[in-house]
């Protein structure tokens, strides 16, 4: 199953790295989830993660930068 929605939220906590900056994000995003039997399998999320930074005012991800 595929689905399209939209996430609102505030960065409250840390997120791979980057402090909390309490600004308020909006992105879209598309659901893919897989079955197997019948039963739900997993899950994956689908987002243009360079809209998120800049909504959050970084450029990169702290724990996700090379050493």
């Amino acid at each position: 199953m595929i689905a399209e929605t939209s996430y609102q939220g505030l960065h409250t906590g840390v997120f791979y790295g980057l402090e909390p900056t309490g600004r308020k994000i909006h992105i879209r995003l598309a659901v893919v989830i897989s079955f197997k039997d019948g039963l739900m399998l997993g899950e994956r999320f689908y987002y243009d993660s360079s809209a998120l930074l800049a909504q959050l005012g970084a450029t990169a991800l702290p724990a996700l930068e090379a050493p």
